[in-house]
């Protein structure tokens, strides 16, 4: 199934009063979070760079037919912003026979239909096409991706010589099962959920060049060394985000192990944390040292291979800046 037979398949179902030309970014919005109206790194309105498909009419309507293929630029924003709840429930509002005849279509295509929800179906769907286009691909799939193994299978029910992420086909293998899980993306543009670490990282940057305040924009310019250590901190956390979805997603257990984890990481660089330092640059630099040499025990992830590596590490550092478990490395209390 490619990106135009998806679309063409909800126009038929679900149109919302839009023109074919208009369809490609008003179905794309429904799989994205909505754009902050506030906070520091606040996106721009619908009109402007947030959602993809700005493109004149026609090659709009090529697309929607299928004639030309979806930009990796305008894949890479849905990844990047994924969030399916307008779509689950504009799908779940529709009447009963309509979502038959929606999901009949679906079928003629290719895609099967077992116990789990039909939107949770069609969410995996378009997924796994939108991620095959950002990743360079046609953006074309031929069988359904597994959302959770066995219906909701524990993590702690698995033999932990039968676990392991593939990082090269973006799977997690369970002995003969394979479940495909998506990474999640760093864009140029910074997401909603990097605000308060990116924040943290910001006034640690500003501490450590005597400023009172830097911008992302002044490091691009003036701290070109600094703007690399960005681009570094922001791929560990998305690397660590990554694993979280991929556990979220496949297993009913996932949320908590990856809380665990995260709990047991600050326990393993509190004391670090908390020491005295010359900035809060050295403070950063210092953590990341100590959790890269931090042992998990108490969670059922350790029995994955190839799932928590040093990235990861650092990256759930971000993470607890995140969660408010820790709020700032300039000042620890």
């Amino acid at each position: 199934m490619t990106f135009s037979d998806f679309i063409q398949i909800c126009y038929l179902h679900m149109r919302d009063g839009c023109h074919k030309y208009e369809y490609p970014q008003h179905i794309s919005a429904l799989f994205m979070i909505e754009p902050p109206e506030t906070g520091i790194y606040a996106k721009r309105d619908e009109m402007e760079s947030y959602y993809p498909f700005h493109h004149p009419h026609n090659t709009l309507g090529k697309i929607f037919r299928g004639d030309d293929a979806v930009s990796q630029n305008d894949a890479s924003k849905i990844i990047s912003f994924f969030n399916p709840v307008g779509f689950i429930d504009r799908f779940d509002a529709l009447p009963e026979d309509t979502k038959e005849k929606m999901i009949s279509d679906f079928q003629k295509k290719g895609i099967k239909f077992g116990e789990s929800e039909a939107s949770e179906i069609l969410v995996a769907e378009f997924k796994e096409i939108v991620f095959s286009i950002a990743q360079g691909s046609q953006g074309s799939t031929s069988q359904n991706v597994p959302r959770v193994d066995a219906r909701g299978r524990l993590i702690g029910e698995i033999a932990p010589t039968s676990v392991f992420l593939d990082r090269t086909a973006n799977m997690i293998v369970i002995g003969e099962t394979k479940i495909k899980v998506t990474p999640i993306l760093m864009t140029d543009e910074i997401r909603p959920e990097e605000q308060k670490y990116i924040a943290a990282l910001l006034e640690a940057y500003a501490e450590l060049k005597h400023t009172e305040k830097l911008t992302i924009e002044d490091l691009m310019h003036d701290y070109c060394f600094l703007y690399e250590d960005l681009q570094n901190q922001r791929q560990f956390f998305f690397d660590a985000a990554s694993v979280y979805q991929a556990v979220r997603d496949a297993f009913q257990d996932g949320d908590q192990e990856f809380d665990i984890l995260k709990k047991e990481a600050y326990e393993g660089i509190r004391e670090t944390y908390i020491g005295q330092y010359s900035d809060g640059f050295e403070r950063l630099r210092q953590v990341l040292i100590k959790i890269t040499n931090t042992s998990f025990q108490r969670t059922e992830l350790v029995k994955f291979t190839h799932l928590i590596g040093n990235s990861e590490k650092k990256g759930i550092c971000h993470m607890l800046v995140e969660d408010k478990r820790i709020r700032s490395w300039v000042n620890r209390f």
